[in-house]
């Protein structure tokens, strides 16, 4: 049975629902411990020192539906501002910083954009999603799309006309 049967049910509809991950240890998803220990000292390696190749990270380390390894690292939040003329972050007081955790959100910003056209294909490949359907067919709720008649081609292709960034840090 494939990998993607094993680890994912089936809904009553036939279509696959969401993976069932559970964390077990690292031999129960049949990897090494001491390799897992030497990933998790280099991961931690990149948001440690002067100049940290990010400010925070979380890895999820596993196989199938096991996850053998979950750890945070650095600072969801460490910098209070940018300084334009320094060209670098203003970092907080350590007492100040927050520290990252494993369910800390991140924006994934344009990447999410790889992961929507890939599941809009499959569906498109699946009939039922309409390449040239007005996306307010199937989310009335979007008023812009439903009021302009933007279609899913047009959101896959960046040619809708709607706003390319949204302030998603001032929302609450």
């Amino acid at each position: 049975m494939p990998f993607w049967e094993q680890a994912c049910d089936y809904g009553g509809s036939g279509e696959l629902s969401a993976p069932r991950l559970r964390t077990d240890t690292p031999e129960r998803a049949g990897l090494d411990p001491g390799e897992l220990r030497q990933l998790v000292r280099e991961f931690h390696t990149l948001t440690t020192g002067a100049h940290p190749w990010a400010p925070g990270a979380v890895l999820a380390a596993g196989r199938g539906p096991v996850i053998a390894v979950e750890e945070a690292s650095g600072w969801a939040v460490r910098y209070a501002s940018y300084d334009p003329e320094a060209d670098a972050g203003v970092e907080l007081p350590p007492a100040e910083r927050v520290p990252v955790r494993v369910d800390t959100p991140f924006d994934l910003a344009s990447l999410t954009k790889l992961f929507t056209a890939v599941a809009a294909v499959q569906q498109i490949e699946r009939g039922t999603l309409g390449i040239d359907a007005r996306v307010g067919a199937y989310l009335p709720e979007f008023t812009a799309a439903a009021t302009h008649g933007i279609t899913v081609r047009e959101l896959l292709t960046h040619t809708s006309g709607l706003r390319p960034e949204l302030p998603l840090h001032d929302c609450d």
